[in-house]
């Protein structure tokens, strides 16, 4: 599931920017790309949280399942943006994505506790 989701992320992300961040303010936040993101990361976090709380094997992850997720999301989030302004040619870092995939990290995060997610 994890890997068909970043292939989804990917292509999704190339359709919806042109390989340089344009980012000049905050309406930028409402971009297709911005909300592309915060779909991704929502749909991350939503379904980490039911998996974690369903597996039956690592009772660590049952019991922190939220907050073991949101770790993972946000520093996915932070992680991706920094290898783009450091490591990948003709790629930058976005401060509105990463806002953009945080803020789908804590709607995923609400998706989840107002379904009630149970094992």
């Amino acid at each position: 599931m994890g890997d068909s989701l970043g292939i989804v992320h990917c292509f999704a992300d190339c359709i919806a920017r042109d390989g340089v961040s344009q980012d000049t303010g905050f309406f930028d936040l409402f971009r297709p790309d911005k909300l592309i993101h915060l779909f991704i990361f929502a749909v991350f976090v939503f379904l980490q949280i039911k998996s974690f709380l369903r597996q039956p094997v690592f009772l660590f992850f049952r019991q922190y399942a939220v907050i073991t997720t949101l770790l993972i999301g946000l520093s996915l989030a932070l992680g991706t943006e920094l290898l783009q302004s450091f490591y990948i040619p003709m790629r930058h870092g976005s401060v509105y994505d990463f806002i953009a995939n945080a803020t789908g990290c804590f709607i995923g995060w609400g998706f989840a506790n107002k379904l009630k997610i149970k094992n």
